[in-house]
């Protein structure tokens, strides 16, 4: 994207060599360090999300939170699977780390240990990576809309997974994107379509933003009354003078949306713009 910095995590690299069982996993959560709020593990089937401490700040990226692929051993240890580019970054946060069935273990190359939590039971969770943050400003913009003119927020039901229309809906957003996408140039907002759309090839857990949140039901299927929410995966990039700003695709009950354009801004993250709305009917 011309002047912008566009970040995807792709492709493999095994970093860690021993016998592996793939059924065995750290179940399904967002997992942040005692002793440092900034580390946080998100945990999603055979897939681990790791946002980075802000002292072991890598690279541009590392704000947005990296995927790998992981494995566990029989023995509880954890072995991470990315890029070769990455290799010394996860070699640097994470030495060695390993699930001791309640929390998950790490020691780092200065020989402390760090351990990452998850809350008890039933209580809410404060947003814990960038993405999360932005999944939580969007939903309570919508609710904010719904309920606007109204004394009662409501509770406004959200699909549980990330999702993302099918080819249908895509075709129109490009079309859109010929004539006018979010002040974006005709290239660049090809490639953010592009790229959600790949990005929405996998369906993500957003339950830990939104659990035990009064005012946010989760639903799993389309409930019988109304419709629910649906967040796509998120797509970030830096503009001028290191502005941040995410895109992601926001429908009701997957019949209709658009993408949406957040901007960072003290330190939060605000709704700024609709870029392609798009139905499926």
């Amino acid at each position: 994207m011309k002047g912008h910095a566009l970040f995807v995590v792709c492709g493999c690299l095994l970093l860690t060599g021993c016998a592996l069982t793939a059924e065995r996993r750290v179940p399904d959560g967002t997992y942040v360090a005692v002793t440092d709020r900034t580390a946080v593990l998100v945990f999603d089937g055979d897939e681990a999300i790791v946002q980075m401490s802000a002292t072991l700040d890598q690279g541009p990226a590392s704000w947005i939170g990296r995927g790998y692929s992981y494995n566990m051993s029989k023995s509880g240890d954890l072995h991470f699977i990315g890029t070769s580019a990455e290799a010394h970054t996860l070699f640097e946060l994470n030495r060695h780390c390993r699930w001791n069935g309640t929390s998950v273990e790490c020691q780092r190359t200065t020989g402390d240990n760090v351990i990452y939590t998850r809350p008890p039971a039933g209580v809410a969770m404060p947003p814990a990576t960038e993405e999360q943050r932005v999944w939580l400003a969007a939903a309570q913009h919508v609710q904010a809309n719904e309920s606007a003119g109204t004394s009662n927020l409501g509770t406004l039901a959200i699909n549980s997974r990330t999702t993302f229309p099918g080819r249908a809906a895509v075709s129109r957003m490009q079309k859109n994107a010929k004539q006018q996408f979010c002040g974006e140039s005709r290239e660049d907002a090809r490639t953010i379509i592009y790229v959600l759309d790949r990005l929405g090839g996998r369906e993500r857990s957003v339950r830990d933003v939104f659990a035990n949140l009064p005012e946010f039901a989760l639903a799993d299927s389309r409930p019988a009354k109304g419709d629910y929410l649906g967040l796509s995966e998120v797509l970030f990039y830096k503009g001028a003078k290191d502005t941040q700003f995410a895109y992601l695709n926001v429908d009701i009950g997957g019949q209709t949306g658009s993408i949406v354009k957040m901007e960072k801004q003290d330190g939060a993250w605000t709704w700024s713009a609709e870029c392609a709305t798009w139905t499926n009917y």
